[in-house]
């Protein structure tokens, strides 16, 4: 039996179909690190709301259907981004969270039966490049 999808307050992007969930509270930077992503060649999925799935043995990540291919920034408003597809969650990050450890523990986040490993946000700068490198090495080849 396939789980519901679930609908998650906020953002993913990706890299050749593996794809990086991005969670935290509201102001916590979520945008902000989706948009840094896009800009370092990451692919957009979703912004503010996302919508999971299970199925074939994977969690997927998809936007709302309907919402814009836009990521909302404060004091910007929407900025336009290549529309994407959804993708293949392999990694997740939480930006309401921090990490100083230079070699954090192994964490993993359970969504509808799937165990993904998730980060905490590091302290800046080379965080989004860091995570970048490690969605393509997630990645397919």
């Amino acid at each position: 039996m396939t789980a519901r999808p679930l609908d998650l307050h906020g953002g993913a992007v990706s890299w050749r179909g593996a794809g990086l969930l991005i969670l935290g509270a509201s102001g916590s930077g979520k945008s902000s690190l989706a948009l840094r992503l896009i800009a370092l060649g990451a692919g957009f999925v979703a912004d503010d709301r996302v919508r999971l799935s299970g199925g074939g043995g994977a969690l997927h990540a998809r936007g709302r259907p309907g919402a814009p291919a836009a990521v909302a920034r404060r004091g910007i408003g929407l900025v336009p981004v290549p529309p994407g597809e959804g993708a293949r969650v392999v990694l997740a990050v939480r930006t309401d969270r921090r990490e100083d450890r230079r070699l954090p523990p192994a964490r993993r986040l359970r969504l509808l039966g799937h165990a993904v490993p998730v980060l905490h946000a590091g302290p800046e700068p080379g965080f989004a490049e860091g995570l970048l490198v490690l969605l393509k090495a997630l990645g397919p080849p």
